[in-house]
């Protein structure tokens, strides 16, 4: 079946039908899945709409490299997603803060998943909801 993933993480009352979906990427790399680049594509539709002054943008990498290479790879992934906002004509503020492999995907029920599709949730950015 189709298994649909969404930010769950301090959303308070928000309704999470209306949250774009994280970001994905491919494996050692920072350039978008198919699926990663429809969701930057929500992402952009969603704060263009929202005209939020400043947003919160969190990179994370799978377990797999060296704390190191994860940290760069969160880094240029939220690169990635900036340049892909501004290019998109986002003019609020980015905050990017990349957390490398520290905070494993919870926006799905781990146990239910297998290692290869846990690692694709894991490379990912995420939108922090604007308080």
């Amino acid at each position: 079946g189709v298994r649909c993933c969404c930010l769950s993480r301090g959303l308070g009352d928000v309704d999470k039908s209306q949250l774009p979906v994280p970001i994905t990427f491919i494996f050692n790399e920072a350039n978008f899945t198919p699926e990663g680049r429809k969701a930057a594509d929500l992402l952009l539709e969603y704060l263009k709409l929202k005209n939020y002054d400043s947003v919160t943008l969190t990179g994370h990498a799978d377990e797999r490299g060296t704390i190191a290479l994860n940290m760069n790879l969160s880094s240029a992934r939220l690169d990635t997603v900036a340049s892909f906002l501004r290019e998109g004509g986002f003019k609020g503020e980015l905050d990017l803060i990349p957390k490398g492999e520290s905070e494993p995907f919870t926006g799905v029920v781990r146990s239910e998943y297998d290692r290869e599709e846990l690692y694709q949730l894991d490379r990912r950015v995420e939108l922090i909801i604007p308080r």
